[in-house]
Formats: structure tokens, sequence, C-alpha cells
């Protein structure tokens, strides 16, 4: 089926034999766009990641009345085939006019490798059936298999947010004190943030970078003036490592807006991949 929005996304990895196989979906992010949103084809990419793998959904939208889509699937190119490479590959068998099918690719990651950005070209590939956009039937009968075509899409990164998920740990600066006590890995960070005019769109950045869950209503800038802003972030980072961040916003008059970050989490690969992300924004 088409997926509403209530039900649980990686359900559709599980329904793919070949993909249940990959074992348990820990995250899946929200869809990314890699279509303009007027054009023939829409097509959205759900990241779902599991402890070894990634696998990308590919939502495949038909808004054209004469066509109906065969053998769907996104081509998928790596830039650098060391951290990831492509395992398994799920077609979509038709998509009709005003439908909506999904095709996979499983990533597998290597796991001795640190997760850094990652960035996919993708091509959409199908085979076009002309149809009677009254019934919906094939110009050419049944047995119609139509003919090729690409359609180039968005390229689409893999960054360490999308390892993320966005939970809250309970109390942040009880967490914060208890991972200190019990010896957690802290990595602490000075940056200069020239791309934000203003501390709002800072905060809004880094926690959208981090992909972590703001803490005690910290996610806002209460005032529009403001000069100094702390910002507390919880999350867990796949499969199972709970993770908090604690970023210091100044306005220093000739610098622009600084950032001191300190990550905390049982790992110390996970505290500085947290903190590298701060390059993602």
């Amino acid at each position: 089926g088409d997926g509403g929005e209530g039900e649980d996304p990686a359900a559709r990895v599980y329904e793919q034999p070949a993909l249940a196989a990959l074992g348990r979906v820990f995250r899946s992010a929200p869809p990314t766009e890699l279509t303009e949103s007027e054009t023939e084809y829409v097509v959205r990419c759900v990241r779902h990641v599991l402890e070894e793998h990634v696998v990308l959904e590919f939502r495949v939208q038909n808004t054209i009345d004469d066509q109906l889509l065969k053998q769907v699937q996104v081509a998928v190119e790596l830039e650098d085939e060391e951290l990831y490479r492509v395992v398994a590959e799920v077609p979509c068998p038709r998509v009709r006019y005003g439908q909506t099918g999904s095709c996979f690719v499983a990533l597998r990651r290597d796991p001795a490798r640190e997760i850094e950005l990652a960035t996919l070209g993708c091509e959409l590939r199908f085979n076009v059936v002309e149809v009677d956009p009254a019934t919906g039937e094939p110009d050419g009968g049944p047995d119609d298999e139509g003919f090729p075509e690409e359609y180039p899409l968005e390229k689409l990164v893999l960054a360490a947010r999308h390892y993320v998920a966005r939970v809250s740990l309970g109390d942040f600066r009880r967490s914060w004190e208890q991972m200190g006590e019990s010896g957690a890995a802290e990595v602490t960070e000075n940056f200069a943030l020239t791309k934000f005019a203003t501390l709002g769109q800072a905060v809004a950045g880094v926690t959208e970078a981090l992909g972590l869950q703001p803490a005690d209503g910290t996610g806002r800038v209460a005032a529009a003036d403001a000069e100094a802003h702390q910002l507390h972030l919880q999350g867990v980072f796949a499969p199972n490592v709970p993770v908090l961040a604690r970023c210091l916003f100044k306005v220093h008059p000739q610098q622009g807006l600084l950032l001191q970050i300190a990550v905390r989490s049982e790992k110390a690969e996970v505290s500085q991949l947290i903190s590298n992300s701060i390059a993602d924004v």
C-alpha cells in the first residue's frame, strides 16, 4: 500500500524478504525530496538505518495520467566505495498514475570505518508503458513492457545525523552529571559559525546538523536581541549509544557567532562524530 503517516515506516522494509534478513531497523529518518515538487515523477528518499546497513527507500509517485511505470528502480552511485557498498536492490514492479511505489537499495557499511559524510548520485530508471488515461489499460496490450527511460535525481547525503534517534533521556542536567561521573567520553570544541545571521538561526542549524533532540525548552532563543544561549541536546546513536551535547552560543562583536560544544557519550568515537557534525551545518 501507499502507507499512511501513522504507520511504522520500517514496516515496508520488513515486507521485503531480501531486506528483512538484514535485521532490525534502528531509525527511519524523515523523507528527503530528490525532485522538484512540480515534476512528472516525484521521488522522496527515506533512509532506514540498521546495525551494519542503510536501506534507502525511494518513494516514487507517478503524476502522468497516460503512463504506467514498470520495473522502477533508482541507480545509486557512490563517490567513495570504502564506507558503503551496494549489496541489494529491490525494484518496484509497477507504479500506476496517481500512485506511489517503493523501490529499495541496501548499502552495507564497513563497521571498521568511521562514519563520515557520504554523497550518492541517484538516477531513476524505469520502463514507460503508454496507457489509455480513461481506463489505465496499456495501449499495446497487457504484455506491453514499454520502453526504458532514465530521469536524473538530486544527490543524496548520508551523514552521522541520520544515525541518531531523537529521543528524550530524561532530566538533561542529571543525565549530564551521571555521564560525567561514570567516566563518559567527552569532546569539547570551539567553532565560529559564519553561515548564520542570528542566534536563533544558529541554534536551529546546529540542532538539525547534529540530529539530536532539544531538551528543557532550549531549542528556542527567548529574546531576539539575546547575546548568548545555551542549548541542551540529547538522543541515541545507532545501535544504542545515548548521547548528550551542551552547546554554548555567544555573539562576539568582532568575531560574530561563536559556539562551544561539549558532547558526552559512552563511546569516544560517537562523541567525536557528533562534534564533527558541526562541519555539516
